[in-house]
């Protein structure tokens, strides 16, 4: 639904810009899909014409940004109910995928972004596989980069599975040549157990020539760690199994992220997702790089019963950090206030403020985005959502409500575009 009036100014409660302090009684105003002021209402710029939309009893916060996920395998939701090993939980899901038609791909992207946006989630970086996430963002309005995944271990296939990647490329391009600003195309090698050397130095190029975001899923597992150092367990045996082991390949006996870093596969607009294990050394090339992390802290305690994140080591070392929720597959919902009341039960030390900034603005920075969303500001696109605020909460505790209690998102607007609206207002 357009928001009608080429200016609007939107009156809450509070106002949360993210990169500067809360505002009470605040506005926002915007002019067609850009935020041009944000300040007290009082101090407001107004004129006859301009709509007022009056939000009493809520707080105008950025949209989350949901920097990690899977949308095409929301309809894989509840895949498997028991934990067991990843590998083998990678096999359900390959196995899921075979009876999966191009028209249910397209639902489950659907659905899977219906969902996120009623939750208050406004820009994705997603993860897709089919190449089919571009097309189906586009028609709904949602905000984000589009990864394209490369998977191929065996070198003899590098060039066959990168002019596939290639061709996913161009078909986005194409799709989004007429200047429409909402999508941005990344790439996404799979990991260091799932794609050939080759396969990766050339994904990298790509990247580089056409300055291209890479989110790249590294140090997630115990097996991937093994695999790299041993060359042996349930990885070596899911790759055997699938006809995609390549006899040639050496394990570099070394973390996931220093085998990439020899391997010289990193770009200045590389970000990694989990990175649940790790030493010193990985953390100082990740500051040289400036790599940035992604966090899924409800997928990963799903899967393997982890309470506790390298988030206060990313922070003491200056890496950007960020939250996504993975894909339905591996979890239970996109709710980014799941995510970030979990974070903050790893993490109790860590404000609310923080974590606020980690699920808003820390997300566009790691999927390249900063300039454009994830905090209220003049010139930002209008990606903002509005929660009802209850009266016993005070203002010096606003942060904390809105990391630890549950609550429910009434308003979304991509944009300038009103996309989720409970309110008996536009």
């Amino acid at each position: 639904m357009p928001i009608n009036s080429s200016v609007t100014i939107f009156r809450a409660s509070y106002v949360l810009p993210i990169d500067s302090p809360l505002i009470s009684d605040g506005a926002i105003k915007i002019k067609g899909n850009r935020i041009v002021e944000v300040s007290s209402f009082s101090d407001i710029t107004k004129t006859r014409k301009d709509k007022l939309v009056l939000l009493p009893g809520f707080l105008i916060m950025p949209g989350f940004v949901n920097a990690h996920t899977h949308l095409e395998l929301s309809c894989l939701k509840g895949i498997t109910r028991e934990r067991h090993s990843f590998s083998k939980w990678i096999l359900e899901v390959i196995d899921a995928k075979k009876k999966i038609s191009e028209k249910d791909y397209e639902k489950s992207i659907e659905s899977g972004i219906l969902e996120s946006i009623k939750g208050g989630i406004t820009t994705f970086g997603d993860i897709s596989g089919t190449g089919f996430t571009p097309k189906v963002m586009k028609r709904l309005g949602a905000r984000g980069v589009v990864f394209h995944e490369i998977i191929g271990f065996k070198e003899k296939n590098a060039v066959n599975a990168f002019y596939e990647l290639c061709m996913k490329v161009a078909i986005s391009k194409s799709l989004l040549l007429k200047e429409y600003s909402l999508i941005d195309i990344g790439l996404s090698p799979h990991s260091s157990y799932s794609v050939s050397p080759y396969l990766f130095k050339l994904s990298s190029d790509l990247a580089k020539r056409l300055k291209l975001p890479v989110s790249i899923h590294l140090a997630e597992t115990e097996e991937e760690i093994r695999f790299l150092k041993k060359g042996n367990g349930p990885f070596k045996a899911l790759l055997s199994g699938l006809n995609s082991f390549d006899k040639k390949w050496k394990a570099p006996v070394c973390s996931p992220l220093k085998y990439l870093y020899t391997m010289n596969v990193f770009t200045s607009k590389t970000s990694i997702v989990h990175f649940n294990f790790f030493d010193n050394e990985d953390l100082k090339i990740a500051k040289k790089l400036k790599i940035k992390v992604i966090f899924c802290p409800k997928s990963n305690n799903e899967w393997f019963e982890r309470k506790s994140s390298p988030l206060i080591d990313c922070l003491q070392n200056s890496i950007p950090v960020s939250l996504g929720t993975d894909s339905l597959a591996s979890n239970n919902c996109y709710n980014m206030f799941d995510e970030m009341r979990m974070l903050k039960s790893f993490h109790p030390s860590i404000c609310s403020e923080k974590i606020l900034q980690i699920a808003t603005l820390g997300g566009a920075f790691c999927i390249g985005l900063k300039n454009k969303t994830g905090s209220l500001a003049p010139g930002k696109f209008a990606d903002f959502i509005a929660v009802k605020i209850p009266e016993k909460v005070k203002p010096e505790n606003l942060a904390e409500y809105l990391v630890r209690e549950k609550k429910e998102v009434c308003l979304s607007v991509i944009n300038g575009q009103v996309v989720y609206n409970k309110l008996s207002i536009l």
